[in-house]
Order: structure tokens, then sequence, then C-alpha cells
């Protein structure tokens, strides 16, 4: 999709919402479809599948009997290959420092967009809503890391 195309789309969304309330992004695709909104290019099946292979390493786990808890077996990381970087799946067990670092780190990026964009959105609320309780958003995740670690075996699910 062109900037051009998304654009174009959020300024659709709104007049949706206006109408009829939130809706989810099936609802709002539906509204898009109904008033001719260009339909994308399915993927190839080669794409589908490299995306449902991704998803597959992602969430096949292995237990910890030490941690008392499932683990990804699996570790993303980026790797120069013949000039070009690419992002390689391997197993955690026998991966290397440099490719468990290089995981550590895309985790850890994906995480700090995550609060950088939650921050920024409680900032602006906050500022729209003076006369309200600010929302506070607190990016130190030590205790609740310790508190996860520590629930008794068993429990882990309901945490």
């Amino acid at each position: 999709m062109t900037k051009q195309e998304k654009a174009e789309m959020q300024r659709w969304c709104p007049t949706f919402r206006d109408e009829e309330g939130d809706l989810s992004a099936d609802e709002l695709a539906l509204r898009l479809e109904n008033i001719g909104w260009p339909m994308p290019k399915a993927k190839t099946s080669h794409e589908l599948l490299a995306k449902q292979v991704a998803q597959a390493e992602s969430e096949e786990v292995v237990y910890d009997e030490f941690l008392g808890d499932t683990v990804g077996k699996n570790i993303c990381y980026t790797a120069e290959v013949e000039g070009k970087v690419k992002m390689l799946w391997g197993e955690l067990d026998p991966a290397t420092h440099e490719k468990m670092d290089s995981h550590k780190t895309i985790l850890r990026d994906q995480s700090v967009g995550d609060v950088y964009e939650a921050t920024k959105k409680c900032m602006r609320w906050n500022r729209l809503h003076p006369d309200e309780q600010p929302i506070l958003f607190d990016a130190d995740f030590t205790l609740d890391m310790e508190w996860k670690l520590n629930v008794p075996k068993g429990k882990r699910d309901a945490a």
C-alpha cells in the first residue's frame, strides 16, 4: 500500500466511526469494500507459506524444567548472507552468543517501540484531558518480570 493509499484510508475510517461508533478492522474493511475501495492483490502461495513458517517457528516451545515453564524453542536473528542482511531462523539452545544477542536486540527494539508509542498516546490524552486524572505509563517492568518469573508452578497461565 502506498503512503497516498494509506492516507486516503485514514481519511475514510473516521467517517465510518462518526456514523456508527467504534468499529473493528474487519468492519472498517467491509465499509471500504462497500464504497468500492480497490481490493489488495492476494499474496502468492509462497508468501503465505513463508508467513505461516515464521508463525510456526515463533510459536514452537520447549519446557524448561528449571523455570517450570515453556520457552520459545526458536529465535529469529539478522545476519549478512551473500552481501544481504536477512532475517534467519534457528534453534535457541545451540545458538551462538552473536545470534542470541541479535534476537534479543530485535525483541528489545519491538518492546521499546511499543512503550514509546504507548507513552506518546498517554501524553497526548493527558494534554487533551487536563481536568481528568492523568494516565501514566510506567516503563519500568522490573517488578512485573519478578512477579511473572516467581508465580508458583502450575499457576502461570493465570498470571
